[in-house]
């Protein structure tokens, strides 16, 4: 952990009967007190296996049917579509991530520790202005926003706030009472007692403000003994202490049943709340969670009857969660990996894959030779990949990544597998035509409409040329990202490939101003004067 600069760990390892293994590591903050397993850290997603639950626990009630559209609950509900022949979103669509909304609302979405999120409901009746990136039911492509339209729906079907709603039918019953959304103001639990276990948001060693998130895309607070409740709840078909039930058996079957196989762009299995993948012990059930300066991740092994809770306060345990946690469990089962031996990323198939494509990575450039392909992300980046018997590619210097270039739904797409999960991760590009208007909008932004109190997400904003391309720069503290701009008009560009991030609009505000500026979910960035 000191090599990696985490400064704070807890972990719990829990079979049908509760704890196996729970222990603290590190500090909850960088001149604090030890970590233990009663430690409490930010959840992240993890928040939204908790969200799904209550829409489940709606539905064994009566109140909510999962195929119905949203707008019977929220009757606001409006975005624009470039896509012909639309479904309506269902409630089943955004609780596996298939509605074709954004990734995210950035506005009033990151306030500072203590500070509250705007409400959901606010998020619901402001997206009249912004369009969908895919067709409902084409692609699961993962959405906080989605998940913030959960959390209002929740709240109006209820007849309550969301955080009263779920500590009552959820963590209660659960017996998660060290769980909470939220921190209240002068950073304290809600429960008094408990505000001295908080661990402290951490990056490079150094405690950071941090922020808080929506409670149903990512706001939950929890200790891993308390995560470790939840993942029991799975391994005992829904049973609780007591032998009562917060759901129905056919009501966690449900959120425990891959929901997105129709579509060939899917090429990870996700039911409602839970994401799944193949392991050599077994489907693994599991959500993590990442919001900057936290970490979590979430296991359950149905086969083996064993779930693990791990999190930690540091920017740098990314890896921690998401790759040490499965040599954890490996160790604990008995063998080397849970990498399962066979490769479910489906292989290049006939045609040439060479040229340029929007992805998760950023604009890549294939080139080299079909049998030796190289993988160039930046001018100073290039990954060497090598044809395998299976038609993908490995890619020298990255164990365990994996990349092919199928032909899926009609169209050649990048695709890629790291860490058993694979995923749609971009699609070829060719440059457009550039207006004299979009060239003069190249330059460095500020986001002019942030309130009061807001988290400072961004390092920096950025639009600028790369080669033919016009490349929208976007410096977000953890992730930051990098996506090729192809204007539809002179006020609307989208960004560029298919998966994550990407078919997301920009739009050209007028304002009146000399300065041009961009709105880009929910934000609105202005051009710096020293770029004008």
């Amino acid at each position: 952990m000191d090599a990696k600069g985490i400064v704070g760990a807890s972990l719990a390892l829990v079979d049908k009967r509760g704890p196996v293994w729970s222990e603290g590591f590190g500090r909850i903050a960088a001149v604090g007190e030890p970590a233990t397993p009663e430690t409490i850290y930010m959840a992240g997603s993890v928040s939204k296996v908790l969200a799904a639950m209550a829409v489940m626990r709606l539905v064994d009630q009566a109140k909510v049917a999962l195929d119905r559209p949203i707008t019977d609950y929220l009757p606001e509900f409006r975005m624009r579509s470039r896509f012909p022949q639309l479904t309506p979103i269902t409630v089943r669509n955004l609780l596996c991530h298939d509605s074709g909304l954004p990734v995210d609302w950035l506005y009033g979405t990151r306030p500072r520790r203590g500070r509250s999120p705007i409400p959901a409901r606010q998020i619901t009746g402001g997206l009249a202005e912004e369009f969908l990136v895919n067709p409902p039911g084409r692609i699961s492509s993962y959405s906080n926003l989605g998940y913030s339209l959960v959390e209002d729906l929740i709240e109006r079907v209820s007849g309550s706030g969301y955080s009263a709603y779920v500590d009552r039918e959820i963590l209660g019953p659960l017996g998660m009472v060290r769980s909470f959304f939220g921190l209240q103001a002068g950073l304290s639990a809600p429960v008094p007692s408990l505000s001295r276990q908080i661990a402290q948001p951490h990056a490079q060693g150094r405690q950071v403000a941090g922020y808080d998130a929506p409670a149903g895309a990512g706001g939950l607070y929890a200790d891993v003994l308390d995560l470790g409740r939840l993942a029991r709840m799975v391994l005992n078909g829904g049973r609780i202490e007591g032998g009562g039930r917060v759901l129905s058996r056919s009501a966690l079957q449900e959120m425990l049943t891959p929901q997105n196989q129709s579509s060939p762009l899917n090429l990870s299995q996700i039911g409602l709340g839970w994401h799944f993948r193949p392991s050599s012990l077994g489907r693994e059930v599991w959500h993590d969670g990442s919001t900057t300066f936290f970490h979590s991740m979430l296991s359950v092994l149905p086969e083996q009857g064993l779930g693990l809770a791990l999190m930690a306060n540091s920017a740098e345990a990314a890896d921690l969660t998401n790759t040490t946690y499965a040599r954890i469990l490996a160790l604990v089962c008995g063998v080397d990996t849970l990498e399962p031996g066979e490769n479910d990323l489906p292989g290049t198939d006939n045609g040439d894959p060479r040229g340029d494509y929007a992805s998760v990575l950023g604009l890549a450039s294939v080139e080299g030779e079909p049998q030796n392909l190289q993988l160039r992300l930046r001018p100073e980046v290039l990954l060497n990949l090598t044809r395998n018997a299976a038609g993908t590619y490995d890619v020298a210097g990255v164990p365990g990544l994996v990349v092919s270039f199928p032909t899926l739904d009609g169209e050649r797409v990048l695709a890629l597998r790291k860490d058993r999960t694979s995923l749609v991760a971009g699609a070829p590009v060719r440059p457009v035509e550039l207006s004299p208007a979009w060239v003069a909008r190249e330059g460095s932004y500020d986001v002019v409409n942030q309130r009061p109190g807001d988290f400072d997400l961004f390092t920096h904003i950025t639009v600028r040329k790369s080669g033919p391309y016009l490349m929208l720069d976007i410096g977000e503290l953890g992730s930051p990202s990098q996506f090729a701009l192809a204007p539809l008009s002179e006020t609307e560009a989208i960004t560029m490939g298919l998966g994550p991030g990407m078919g997301e609009t920009v739009r050209v505000l007028e304002t009146g101003s000399s300065s041009p500026h961009l709105a880009y979910q929910g934000l609105v960035f202005r051009k710096k004067p020293d770029s004008l």
